[in-house]
């Protein structure tokens, strides 16, 4: 089997302290520029992995709980300084993030042949449980495997 590098994990953003923001400047359109857009991009990826910030049993972003979206956000402003006109952005970014880790999830751990018990059995490390165990009897319900 070939070793991967595996996924970011953005530690030296999550172990800033406190008093310590990265400035974030953007483009008339709100998008962030310059090599902090790197930074941000890639702490948002680990973020949209955590299932206490983005929960995996929701099917769709526009479901998940507005207080879910406002807590991203404070955790997001406590590391960045971000302008206004970005948080839109922000949130736009996560969302895909969010969607393509599900869709991630789902191509490694969920075989043809599979039966819901049995991709349900074996969680991945980094998944809590109970957001696993509704993910995949989503992925096995009428609704999902109709579309």
């Amino acid at each position: 089997m070939r070793r991967t590098r595996g996924p970011t994990r953005a530690r030296d953003v999550w172990n800033l302290h406190e008093d310590e923001k990265i400035v974030v400047h953007c483009n008339e359109l709100g998008q962030p520029i310059k090599r902090v857009a790197s930074i941000l991009s890639t702490f948002l990826g680990s973020v949209a992995r955590n299932g206490q910030l983005c929960p995996l049993n929701y099917t769709k972003w526009n479901e998940m709980l507005p207080s879910y979206k406002v807590e991203l956000l404070k955790v997001i402003e406590r590391k960045f300084l971000l302008p206004k006109e970005s948080h839109d952005w922000v949130l736009k970014s996560v969302n895909r993030k969010w969607k393509e880790y599900k869709a991630k999830l789902k191509a490694h751990w969920k075989q043809d042949g599979m039966t819901e018990e049995e991709v349900a059995h074996v969680c991945p490390p980094d998944v809590i449980p109970h957001q696993w165990r509704e993910l995949v009897h989503y992925w096995f319900s009428e609704k999902h495997v109709s579309r």
